[in-house]
């Protein structure tokens, strides 16, 4: 079976940074000064875990970046070779009405 692994959304990601952030600095708005911290930072999770599943498998994996927020990571790294921005919506609906079927 092929590798899978689902990362925190950048939005959660840096909600939970600014968090953080927000206490270490006693309040302070962190949002305006570490745009380029989130971006690459988020490049550098997906990157460090693109190789870690390749190292693991012994090969390359296919890399499907999923979801609107996505495409900002698209054209920035090699590591995602795909982009679906519906992937997730259309694996629900499928699932749905796999499961409406069963029923009926």
């Amino acid at each position: 079976m092929m590798p899978l692994a689902i990362a925190p959304g950048i939005n959660l990601w840096i909600n939970a940074l600014q968090c953080a952030v927000a206490k270490r600095l006693g309040g302070k708005d962190p949002v305006a000064a570490m745009p380029t911290g989130h971006f690459r930072g988020y490049i550098a999770i997906i990157e460090a875990l693109v190789a870690r599943i390749n190292a693991d498998w012994g090969k390359p994996v296919s890399v499907v970046g999923t979801g609107g927020v996505a495409s900002l990571f698209h054209g920035a790294t090699l590591a995602i070779d795909h982009f679906n921005p519906d992937l997730t919506i259309r694996g629900m609906l499928e699932i749905y009405r796999r499961n409406r079927a069963a029923k009926a």
